[in-house]
């Protein structure tokens, strides 16, 4: 049978009936003026033509990924559709995926979008207290300074550096620290009342617990109530007050301290040497016994004090004009350290234990930063003889070997 090839020139209407056995024309070369819908088949593959160009039909055309409104269809993937799939379970997604934003308060197992988060964190810190960075006191004569932080919220709070200043009467130094107790808005001046401040620093009124305590121009009252096992050393002369409020009678006069020695003082018995009369004791043949190693001498009023017996390898020296023992001078003993890895609490305060090997509390102690030698101002509390603990303020982690200490005694 032979083929004959005939050239239609008009379109063949198949009424939904079949094309059998129907070949796609073979070609060596796309044509030259294809139209739009056109195909054939080139080196091993069926092509299109979408008005444009040719297009693979097996990698390049695909519809849509849906099916139409109503009805189930099978549709065609492209493979590169697939890749960018969202699985149901544990899906990973690109770009910017949007959700429905939960009402304040939701707490289901909705989704969570950026706009629901920062909204319960908004609500959750209010009024909380923040820290937000360092405030340099360095010659401040007002806040301004601090505008760029501006709006500010209720609980913010810095640390206090530099020099310090002195503001509407207020001090700021350095480790103090400055909390904002109402909110500032963009715009408004900062003033003093704004401002809540923590001295970093002990007051010189504070009285320690089991420590000698020097008090300049104070008064104790004791209102009315009873001062037990109170041991005084040495009145100041002409300061030993009575009740009364002004003149000679403030002072207690002769025989107004009823001694354990007047009571006694018809029991005494004396031994040859010794004669009393009238309260007043005279020996008649001067002797002084004293312990062994001890040193006699002339005190205030010409009384003779016995100084004892001092620690072997000690050196007798003058203190305010009488003879005392001393420890022999001896060379400084130095010990340094550096910091571990620290972390600041919840009030951004790193806390560094330092356990040293010097058995005093009577150190010289020395803070630098490692990296620049610069001196820094830190809280240092002597907890023992052999331990102090050294506090200061950080915005975040401070590593290992930042700062050094030096101990001396």
């Amino acid at each position: 049978m032979a083929i004959i090839d005939y050239e239609l020139k008009t379109n063949l209407n198949f009424n939904k009936n079949q094309a059998l056995n129907l070949a796609l024309h073979e070609v060596s070369a796309f044509p030259s003026t294809p139209v739009a819908g056109q195909v054939c088949y080139k080196d091993g593959k069926a092509y299109q033509y979408n008005g444009s160009s040719w297009l693979d039909m097996a990698t390049q055309i695909a519809t849509d990924a849906q099916a139409s409104t109503g009805t189930a269809e099978d549709v065609a993937i492209n493979p590169k559709q697939y890749a960018l799939k969202a699985n149901i379970a544990s899906p990973t997604f690109t770009g910017t995926p949007a959700a429905p934003t939960a009402a304040t308060g939701t707490n289901t197992t909705q989704l969570a979008t950026t706009a629901f988060v920062q909204t319960e964190i908004a609500a959750a810190t209010l009024n909380a207290q923040i820290y937000k960075g360092q405030w340099d006191t360095t010659s401040q004569t007002d806040y301004s300074s601090l505008n760029s932080y501006r709006p500010i919220k209720a609980g913010w709070y810095f640390r206090c550096t530099g020099t310090g200043c002195t503001i509407d009467g207020v001090e700021y130094n350095a480790g103090d620290a400055i909390t904002f107790n109402t909110n500032v808005a963009s715009g408004v001046t900062i003033t003093t009342s704004m401002i809540d401040k923590t001295d970093n620093t002990e007051s010189s009124d504070l009285v320690k617990l089991n420590e000698t305590q020097t008090l300049t121009n104070k008064t104790i009252d004791g209102d009315d109530n009873t001062i037990q096992d109170l041991k005084v050393t040495q009145f100041k002369s002409g300061e030993v007050l009575t009740s009364a409020t002004s003149g000679s009678a403030k002072l207690i006069t002769s025989g107004g301290v009823y001694t354990e020695l007047q009571s006694k003082e018809n029991n005494l018995t004396f031994s040859t040497g010794l004669t009393r009369t009238s309260n007043t004791i005279t020996v008649d043949h001067p002797f002084i016994a004293l312990s062994a190693g001890s040193i006699a001498y002339g005190a205030s009023g010409g009384v003779v004090t016995e100084l004892g017996a001092g620690t072997d390898g000690y050196i007798l020296k003058m203190v305010s004009g009488y003879p005392t023992w001393s420890a022999a001078a001896s060379g400084v003993t130095k010990e340094t350290y550096t910091n571990p890895a620290l972390t600041p609490d919840s009030d951004g305060i790193c806390t560094w234990t330092v356990d040293h090997g010097l058995n005093t509390k009577d150190l010289f102690i020395d803070v630098y930063e490692v990296s620049t030698g610069a001196n820094v101002i830190m809280t240092i509390l002597r907890n023992a003889a052999s331990q102090v603990t050294i506090k200061f303020y950080a915005s975040g982690n401070v590593s290992a070997g930042t700062y050094k200490v030096v101990l001396g005694a």
